[in-house]
């Protein structure tokens, strides 16, 4: 029987585990790999009854409710997702300081400005409960310090959702002022931060840099090619995620200026990434807080770490389940394994013969990021459920 997902599932949140209901208390790890209560099955003909399928509106059916596990289960572990760690890097070049008419507020004050519009977007992606599991640092430009040596972030990484409002303090005192746009130096300064700050991560997370920007690629002074400067920004994305893994994605508040459009596609195309453009001047605020999120949705990630075994244990990749609550009342459904994503609304793992990590499927992962009420866990000392089953 193939199985299909069709729930809305976990995103930001650390794993949670529940209780499996077993009267035993061994380690969620088999000796030697052996061991384990019973040969649960899609079924339940092994381990159990097999219980109420979830159907969905198709006539399919995401999975089963009670395979069994509570007769055969050994224990549960806490997974936790991979961290997530963002680098923001925003444009307060003079033209952040325009107002929808296209005129020029010296100061930026108008409430009506990019730069005015542009902070409560901020605001909500920092202090969003959606974020909640993961990290940002804030940086800006153009600044003395990015055309020259030494740019650092405007003080130091934040836990998300950022309550204290940190984030958007360090942000509203370095205010639009003017300026040209610098991207390259920026984003070569940014970049290497990101790779200074993925290096001493201790926690398997991974950083990415979110560009930010309303203004045509310059150099630190007049007179650039922003055709130019825009492939050059290509190839320093382009090594960025080639040689440090960091991965960019960019921001355009683009209205209806097509040269910038074209210079932004040009250097997302480095990154391996599309450019989201905020089209309305008079929209920046929800715009630009949907890109956000938007890009928060694409970079999260489906990967769960399963636990070190104890000492004298090992884990038995064959009896290893995920189950997951949709947290609407619905009973917990039980997804199949599949190793090749061959079924995308399963999982797998990221190593078939020594596993690390429990992975979401495409489709799996895209309604895990759906729904922040649900949750997820991994069984472990029953037979794991094979998602590719027909």
């Amino acid at each position: 029987m193939r199985l299909f997902l069709t729930l809305p599932l976990v995103a930001l949140a650390f794993a949670t585990v529940a209780a499996c209901g077993s009267s035993d208390t061994k380690s969620e790890f088999d000796d030697g790999g052996t061991g384990g209560g019973g040969d649960a099955t899609v079924d339940g003909s092994g381990g159990g009854d097999g219980g109420p399928t979830i159907p969905t509106g198709d006539g399919s059916v995401v999975g089963v409710a009670d395979a069994g596990l509570d007769k055969c289960a050994d224990s549960n572990a806490k997974a936790a997702l991979t961290p997530l760690h963002y680098v923001v890097l925003v444009d307060r070049s003079g033209s952040m300081c325009f107002k929808p008419d296209g005129s020029y507020n010296a100061g930026c004050a108008d409430p009506t400005t990019r730069w005015q519009q542009a902070l409560p977007a901020m605001k909500t992606f920092f202090e969003a409960p959606a974020s909640t599991g993961t990290f940002a640092s804030l940086m800006v430009f153009p600044t003395d310090e990015v055309c020259a040596t030494g740019a650092a972030p405007l003080g130091a990484e934040e836990a998300l959702p950022n309550a204290s409002g940190s984030l958007m303090a360090a942000l509203t005192a370095r205010r639009a002022d003017g300026g040209n746009t610098p991207t390259k130096a920026a984003v070569t300064k940014a970049l290497a931060y990101a790779k200074q700050q993925q290096a001493q991560l201790n926690d398997g997370g991974k950083t990415v840099l979110i560009l930010v920007t309303d203004g045509k690629p310059e150099q630190c002074n007049e007179g650039a090619d922003p055709a130019a400067i825009s492939n050059d920004v290509k190839a320093v994305l382009a090594n960025a995620k080639a040689t440090d893994g960091t991965q960019t994605y960019i921001i355009g508040l683009a209205f209806q200026d097509n040269g910038l459009k074209a210079n932004l596609t040009t250097m997302a195309t480095g990154a391996g990434t599309a450019p989201i453009f905020v089209t309305s001047p008079t929209q920046v605020q929800q715009e630009l807080a949907a890109a956000l999120a938007q890009i928060r949705g694409q970079v999260l990630s489906c990967e769960y770490a399963i636990p070190a075994p104890p000492n004298g244990k090992e884990l038995d990749p064959n009896k290893v389940n995920v189950q997951y609550d949709a947290g609407d009342g619905n009973p917990v459904a039980i997804l199949g394994k599949s190793q090749d994503c061959a079924t995308p609304s399963g999982w797998h793992y990221d190593n078939a013969t020594t596993p690390t990590k429990v992975i979401l499927c495409p489709d799996a992962c895209a309604s895990a990021k759906a729904n922040t009420n649900a949750s997820v866990s991994v069984v472990f000392g029953c037979a794991t459920i094979d998602g590719d089953q027909r």
